[in-house]
């Protein structure tokens, strides 16, 4: 079981990420903004992150820098909309170990979040397509097929 830092404004998506990771056996610690990410992350220091890259008060990109500057080795993956190539550079530039597109397919995420897990630190995540149930905004399981854009554990000080 890992701890996870799920980072996410939207409400409907925040509970079907959160339900599916702890149906996979996962603490599960919430986020709205990139605010309180920064701040969970540097009280809690979990195992990984999922970052929304859209949010309020601090977008995903700016707490995901200042989560990289706390812990160098933070594995995180980004959730990003289609159409944000701009985005998803950064990311992967910064350490992005994974890039999630919404709306999610169920698998991808599992699959995402298992090999994060499984992996140390690295930017060397390819997105893959799924198919599989797709977690829609509404949180409603839809089927159809959509494309996705720590051995090691440090403490930092």
């Amino acid at each position: 079981m890992a701890t996870i830092l799920l980072a996410e404004d939207n409400a409907l998506i925040r509970i079907s990420v959160r339900e599916t990771l702890r149906r996979m056996g996962h603490e599960v610690l919430e986020a709205v903004n990139g605010i309180d990410a920064v701040r969970l992350y540097r009280g809690l220091v979990p195992d990984c992150v999922l970052m929304d890259v859209g949010m309020p008060a601090k977008d995903g990109l700016t707490a995901f820098k200042e989560i990289r500057e706390f812990d160098p080795h933070a594995r995180v993956a980004m959730f990003t909309a289609y159409g944000m190539d701009n985005i998803v550079e950064q990311a992967r530039e910064m350490g992005a170990m994974d890039f999630i597109v919404k709306p999610f397919v169920r698998s991808r995420l599992v699959a995402g979040v298992e090999r994060m897990l499984r992996n140390p630190t690295d930017s060397t995540a390819i997105p893959i397509p799924m198919d599989g149930a797709v977690l829609s905004g509404a949180g409603v399981l839809n089927e159809t097929t959509a494309p996705s854009a720590r051995s090691h554990r440090h403490t930092p000080h």
